[in-house]
């Protein structure tokens, strides 16, 4: 029989999320409804909150991941 560790929940943690490597944090929280956001593509530098239903950051788009990364344009 497999153990698991449960995910934890992201949004109990984000003041330790930021900063940390990016897949990290995508591999050990559970996001529910947050997106992670990252400026450099490697680290954690914010959140956003999708459910609301406002536009998405202007100077982010959304990937495959549901991570919202920097544009370069």
């Amino acid at each position: 029989m497999f153990e698991t560790t449960p995910k934890m929940l992201a949004e109990n943690h984000f003041p330790e999320i930021i900063g940390i490597n990016l897949e990290y944090a995508l591999d050990t929280y559970d996001w529910e409804g947050w997106n992670p956001i990252t400026d450099n593509g490697i680290t954690v530098s914010s959140f956003w909150d999708k459910r609301k239903g406002v536009h998405d950051p202007e100077l982010y788009q959304i990937d495959e991941r549901g991570v919202y990364v920097r544009r370069e344009d």
